[in-house]
């Protein structure tokens, strides 16, 4: 009985870690000589739906084409991030692999609500 209710606890702080759009780095990432620990995407939550369409209209024009499922390409999830937070979209493009997946999956989970 214990196990289970500790089963049921992590999967609830996991989901509340999905749902945060604080991104926690595991390492701080140093950019133009500031320290970052985390990001906060909650900037996305304000976003207008004419800013989405320009960020896809973006990406398009990069040489990406028609994309059906905009969120699933990280190029998008880039340039939703550098919107949602007012940072260079190079933040995002020289994150470590593992942070920028981070990011990434927090705007596809956002995007999927």
């Amino acid at each position: 009985m214990d196990d289970e209710l500790y089963l049921n606890e992590a999967e609830e702080d996991e989901d509340a870690d999905e749902a945060s759009l604080v991104v926690k780095f595991d390492k701080p990432y140093v950019f133009e000589g500031k320290e970052y620990t985390e990001v906060d995407l909650s900037g996305l939550e304000d976003m207008k739906t004419k800013t989405w369409t320009k960020v896809m209209n973006t990406v398009r024009r990069s040489g990406e084409g028609f994309d059906p499922t905009p969120q699933l390409n990280p190029e998008y999830s880039i340039r939703m991030a550098a919107t949602a937070t007012n940072l260079p979209v190079e933040f995002f493009e020289l994150l470590p692999y593992k942070e920028g997946s981070k990011v990434h999956n927090r705007v596809m989970v956002f995007s999927n609500r």
